[in-house]
């Protein structure tokens, strides 16, 4: 199926730049984060961390239950 006859609404238009116009836009800015801005990224950072501790559990644990039954399976005799 194809596309060929979707048409963008105007808000769609304007989510678009090109690259060279973010970069200006980017360089232009102010090169320090603010406050809230440092603030806001700190709490993004620790959430992050804490999900990425739990899924570092959650990967320990099969980790183990794999292994334990592997050795189940070899300490068996035929």
């Amino acid at each position: 199926m194809s596309n060929d006859n979707f048409v963008p609404s105007a808000d769609e238009f304007a989510l678009v730049t090109s690259i060279d116009q973010a970069r200006k836009a980017w360089m232009g800015r102010k090169k320090r984060l603010t406050e809230s801005e440092r603030q806001l990224l700190l709490a993004e950072v620790a959430k992050i961390s804490a999900e990425l501790g739990e899924l570092q559990a959650w990967a320990a644990a099969i980790t183990r239950r794999v292994t334990d039954h592997a050795d189940e399976r070899t300490g068996r005799t035929a």
